[in-house]
């Protein structure tokens, strides 16, 4: 790709510690945006292309039949944010938007659970599959030029999102503009340069693997994303998080660059998962996540935040 593609006047006002380098982007703790991010940062066009083509080629074999595999497992996952959601909206027609939906797992949940669906999804794979099970999701990217067009919700959903976005500010303003007075907005996206993560690295100088742009530009965690929200036009409900994989890394079992190691790793975490569900015992499951989130800790971060008005 040419150097045209990162190119971006507004570049210069990126500053901050340095932090990693991969792929030819330094990964920054930008004191301007409060959070860390590569740079250069990519363009819109160079993403939207890469995301319509590129991104699908680089799945793995297999990965419809993993995810179909995974649903019963997903699901219990899945139901916890609709139980979340549900406790805050109380009509009895609920509309949800995902953005980067996906196969439309997520949102078919949502469908047997009463929900007027819609998903947005840049992979014209991805769309042709969830709109073959019956799942409403549109093509294309989603930017400020386009979003208007889809009406309003009470909640708005982005899952592994945030992370890839060249202005995660302006996906926050777009999703205030479409949700409902009231409405929800729920961000999961990687806990990158977490304790764990740094604890393992820093025992060989490992490298950090998790740094992976141009895929990955944003590298969030829970204080800077409740910070990003809390500062426009958003109120924190509620936090919680998912299985820390990286306790494997600390206890002996390193599946970076490890498939087998990997799958054997992530059954594990399903079965624990499932286990408790099929236990009757859930409950302590989301009470253990939602402590682990409140110290910082946990693969991935979920911000369930409140719409506000603005004064």
């Amino acid at each position: 790709m040419s150097m045209k593609s990162w190119k971006d006047e507004k570049q210069n006002i990126h500053k901050g510690k340095a932090l990693g380098s991969k792929n030819g982007f330094d990964v920054i703790e930008c004191n301007n945006c409060g959070y860390k991010h590569c740079i250069p940062i990519p363009t819109k066009e160079f993403l939207e292309n890469y995301y319509k083509d590129k991104f699908v080629k680089n799945r793995p074999s297999g990965f419809y039949e993993k995810v179909e595999r995974d649903y019963p497992w997903l699901n219990i996952l899945y139901n916890e944010k609709y139980d979340v959601f549900e406790k805050h909206i109380k009509s009895d027609s609920r509309r949800i938007l995902d953005i980067g939906s996906g196969l439309g797992f997520f949102l078919k949940t949502g469908k047997d659970r009463g929900w007027d669906v819609c998903g947005v999804e840049a992979s014209t794979e991805s769309v042709e599959y969830s709109n073959r099970h019956g799942i409403d999701v549109r093509n294309f990217y989603l930017d400020k030029s386009n979003f208007s067009g889809l009406g309003t919700f009470d909640v708005v959903h982005m899952h592994e999102v945030i992370e890839h976005l060249p202005s995660p500010l302006d996906a926050v303003n777009m999703a205030a503009e479409m949700l409902c007075e009231g409405g929800l907005l729920c961000i999961a996206s990687p806990n990158d340069f977490n304790l764990l993560q740094e604890a393992f690295v820093s025992d060989d100088n490992l490298e950090k693997w998790w740094i992976s742009p141009p895929e990955h530009i944003n590298y969030f965690d829970f204080n800077s994303i409740q910070n990003l929200l809390k500062n426009n036009g958003f109120k924190v409900l509620d936090t919680t998080t998912t299985f820390p994989l990286e306790l494997f890394l600390l206890m002996g079992s390193n599946y970076i660059g490890n498939n087998e190691i990997g799958s054997n790793i992530h059954q594990m975490r399903v079965n624990f998962e499932t286990n408790l569900k099929n236990s009757g015992n859930e409950f302590f499951r989301r009470k253990l996540y939602k402590n682990l989130s409140e110290l910082g800790i946990g693969r991935e971060f979920v911000i369930f935040a409140k719409k506000i008005s603005k004064k």
